[in-house]
């Protein structure tokens, strides 16, 4: 179960923490699992990036951007499974975790610019995520809802590796496949129901595509049933999608509008994605990488004097 921890802006202390050794000696093994880039497996091991420099990177975005400063820009968020249930195997808690920075809108699927972040195993039991709030583009990232949707996560991995049920009232349970879709879906030996492969294919698309043309191509090239609603103007103001072959009792193909399949992908919030979106040009992005490599060269020149900071977060 995802539950969202104190953040703060202290990223090289919450780390030091979570590879350190703990209050009680309780943490063992720290590594970690998964994170932005693969450069930062191996971090905080011998032969790998020092803790130290794994805070410097993260935080290399968020001193690269100009403006009004964070008042917190350190996300985490500990995931952890009951006593009762099977202990995960690394490769397990890393597609947890993907999936869950994925769902919290700190790095989705397919788009290179997102958040910074590690996924840090101390314990067989659960993981550490943490990010740091300024994506690689520099714009802030769009994490309104996020335990939410990373409590849907837990539902769909919970039934697909049978452990124990999240229990939440959380107000979203209308948006996952009943009982009857969820056995149609395995009768068509899909493993799973229509709305949950609609849902990962539009989500998909929705974090690749580039405008509003390029997003309806990508899902008619994904090999789904596409509907656009359009007004008496001729503006789209919404679209529907079905899976080739997924019909009601009455031979009709069964549709699923964006907002069904989650609150993020109506058309209004998939627009979004693609509208003001800063630098927005290659000379845009270029500049933007280049920021934030500077910043990594100037946190760099005085970080390895210092050493990770030693302050311990509270409320861990």
């Amino acid at each position: 179960m995802p539950k969202k921890a104190r953040g703060g802006t202290d990223t090289a202390g919450l780390l030091a923490y979570l590879f350190g050794p703990g209050r009680r000696d309780e943490h063992t093994d720290p590594h970690v699992v998964a994170g932005w880039d693969g450069v930062v497996m191996g971090a905080g091991q011998a032969g790998g990036l020092s803790v130290a420099d794994l805070a410097l990177l993260m935080d290399a975005p968020v001193r690269a951007r100009a403006g009004r400063p964070l008042k917190e820009h350190v996300w985490h968020v500990p995931v952890r499974n009951p006593p009762e249930d099977r202990l995960l195997s690394d490769a397990e808690w890393a597609r947890v975790a993907r999936e869950m920075v994925d769902a919290a809108g700190i790095a989705p699927a397919g788009d290179l610019e997102g958040c910074r972040w590690v996924a840090v195993r101390h314990a067989d039991d659960h993981i550490h995520i943490v990010a740091t709030l300024v994506r690689q583009d520099l714009r802030l990232p769009r994490i309104k809802g996020d335990i939410l949707r990373m409590h849907q996560v837990a539902r769909r991995l919970e039934a697909e590796w049978g452990l124990r049920p999240l229990v939440s009232g959380d107000g979203t349970a209308k948006k996952w496949p009943k009982t009857g879709e969820l056995e149609k879906g395995q009768r068509r030996g899909l493993g799973e129901s229509a709305r949950a492969v609609l849902h990962r294919t539009v989500r998909a698309a929705a974090a690749a595509a580039s405008s509003e043309e390029d997003f309806f191509a990508r899902l008619a090239a994904a090999g789904v049933r596409v509907r656009q609603r359009v007004a008496p103007d001729g503006a789209v103001t919404g679209y529907s999608v079905a899976l080739v072959g997924d019909r009601d009792q009455e031979r009709r193909a069964v549709y699923f509008s964006g907002a069904r399949l989650a609150a993020d992908l109506s058309l209004p919030r998939v627009r979004e994605r693609w509208q003001g979106r800063g630098p927005g040009t290659a000379q845009g992005w270029a500049e933007a990488e280049q920021l934030v490599r500077a910043a990594s060269r100037r946190l760099g020149a005085g970080a390895w004097r210092r050493g990770p900071g030693r302050s311990r977060p509270s409320g861990i």
